[in-house]
């Protein structure tokens, strides 16, 4: 029996591509036989598309039905077995394709049971190979990651029988690395779970799981146990760093965890009078707050944080701090540090063009990675230069859209005017055009694709930065669906398809990919995103904040709170 077995690799449109076609391969060649093929992915909307998909094209010669595998008695051959026996086409032994799903919803804790929901899962698997010989067709069992790096070791009779294992890795996980969880499970009630020699596994926990063990904990201590304190930033972090590295199944929703974790932090430290951390704590939450535009709570609580701060340090620490900048506040260029790959990628797609258009970039990642202060550091002719890139070349424009409130259309087109005309201080003639223009009444995308056409005349293109651009996909009173529709078309004309793109490269960050939280696209339409190229700006790494402190004159015991 020949195994299909695709590499795992690193969320590539290319390799799953070829992943899925090995799968589709296998489901027809295996038509009218019992075939195991196990498909892997943690994405949930992408295994939806994956299944959907197949399921178009192998109809109407391959019909294809599916079955959820039932929690608390999750077994494979009982839910095949009662899917044929509720279709009547199954049972008289008509050709299809069985899907089963649920496996990514089993508990690996027991939840105060002798075995857990994936034990008893793998159980079946175990035990039940032969009866599953009745199903004359294609089977394709999607799991996770983390089931599958305990299929072969909990079922490895069944693992023997598979046919093929087909992955679609993404960026998002459904579970925690074991590696991350050393730093909470020792404040945990239950801890049996974590003994494992499996040190480097990536998969080790189901992120479902980790909510069950903190409410198991707090029942048992007591919501006001000091241990607490310690253990809800620490699961506050798990989540804000998920969030950070794309890594989230559901953002809101993590992203209300990592909120619902330092906020208890935070309450419990200041009922039970701890200090140690409540300062970092105060940050971590008031960037979660300005990611969802809670303005005025972020910066009561950055200012908390910083009152806090200043009773620890002495007076030479509270110059340094002071020079340091607080949160909240851009670092300026000559103190970047790091991010060398990002800002190739950046330069790349300014600096790459065809006849027709520059590059554009959409930067995304989480609270506090620094896409602000990656933009700021994108300004400066130094950076330029040290890229080789040429800076007298380039006009280059910053504007934080959330500057503009409400946000609508043509403030924004007369914002961007604004900010040009202080770049044009070279050239009066051009200056005084786009006087003219801010004389309007209106404003609108017309008016800077003329601007631009005169840039270029110049031998000159103009480079976007668009801070927090997040804040132009929301519709409100004064600004409609239909609104926001128009300015995106408009947005992607000026960058794309107009006689002036070759003069224009953007660069927008937001906290998500645009895709996810913009308007929905209509059949027809090309996404109104097309143009940019996605990067994920992820947190420092820690040979980059050790070069950050390096350069700091400061005390180790000082450094290792600035970079807890």
């Amino acid at each position: 029996m020949e195994i299909k077995e695709t590499l795992s690799v690193t969320n590539s449109t290319a390799e799953n591509e070829d992943n899925y076609i090995d799968l589709l391969v296998s489901i027809e060649a295996n038509e009218g036989q019992l075939s195991l093929l196990i498909g892997v992915c943690d994405d949930s909307n992408y295994r939806e598309e994956i299944i959907a998909r197949y399921e178009a094209e192998l109809a109407p010669k391959i019909p294809a039905y599916r079955v959820t595998l039932p929690r608390g008695e999750p077994s494979l051959r009982a839910a095949l077995a009662q899917l044929v026996a509720e279709n009547e086409y199954l049972r008289q032994g008509g050709r299809a394709v069985l899907t089963v799903t649920g496996a990514e919803k089993l508990f690996f804790i027991r939840r105060n049971q002798e075995r857990s929901e994936q034990e008893i899962f793998f159980g079946y698997l175990q035990w039940t190979r032969e009866a599953l010989r009745q199903f004359t067709c294609p089977v394709v069992l999607w799991v996770t990651q983390q089931i599958l790096v305990n299929l072969s070791k909990k079922a490895p009779d069944f693992w023997s029988w598979r046919n093929g294992v087909f992955r679609f890795p993404s960026k998002k996980t459904a579970a925690i690395s074991r590696r991350e969880l050393e730093s909470i499970y020792k404040f945990l009630v239950n801890r049996e779970w974590f003994d494992s020699d499996e040190d480097d596994n990536p998969y080790f926990l189901p992120i479902e799981d980790l909510q069950h063990l903190i409410k198991q904990t707090e029942e048992q201590r007591g919501v006001k146990h000091p241990s607490l304190a310690t253990l809800y930033p620490r699961v506050g972090q798990i989540y804000r760093r998920r969030l950070q590295r794309g890594e989230f199944q559901n953002y809101q929703q993590e992203q209300a965890l990592a909120i619902e974790y330092f906020r208890k932090a935070v309450d419990l430290q200041q009922e039970l009078g701890l200090e140690e951390n409540l300062a970092s704590n105060f940050n971590n939450l008031a960037g979660l707050y300005e990611s969802l535009g809670r303005y005025n709570e972020a910066e009561l609580l950055y200012e908390q944080a910083i009152e806090i701060n200043k009773r620890s340090l002495s007076e030479g620490h509270r110059r340094l701090a002071r020079s340091l900048n607080f949160p909240n506040q851009l670092v300026p260029p000559k103190r970047f540090v790091g991010r060398k790959y990002d800002i190739q990628i950046a330069f790349d797609r300014i600096s790459s063009r065809n006849s027709d258009y520059r590059g554009h970039l959409a930067l995304w990642g989480g609270p506090g990675v620094g896409k602000s202060s990656f933009l700021n550091y994108l300004t400066d002719p130094q950076a330029w230069e040290s890229y080789g890139e040429d800076p007298s070349q380039a006009i280059i424009v910053y504007l934080d859209c959330l500057d503009i409130r409400p946000f609508i259309p043509s403030n924004f087109w007369r914002q961007l005017l604004n900010l040009l005309q202080n770049k044009l201080e070279y050239s009066t003639t051009l200056q005084s055009e786009v006087n003219l223009l801010l004389e309007k009444a209106e404003v609108n995308h017309n008016d800077l694709a003329e601007i631009l056409q005169k840039i270029g005349e110049q031998d000159q293109f103009l480079v976007l930065l668009l801070d927090n651009y997040d804040a132009t996909l929301y519709s409100h009173e004064h600004y409609t669906e239909t609104d926001l529709e128009h300015f995106l078309f408009h947005c992607s004309y000026l960058a794309y398809s107009s006689e002036q793109s070759r003069y224009l490269s953007i660069i927008v960050t937001s906290s998500r990919r645009l895709n996810e939280i913009g308007p929905k696209l209509k059949p027809g339409k090309s996404p109104w995103y097309n143009h940019y190229f996605f990067h994920l700006l992820q947190p420092f790494t820690d040979d980059e904040v050790a070069e950050l402190l390096g350069s700091i004159p400061i005390t180790v015991a000082w450094k290792e709170k600035i970079r807890a």
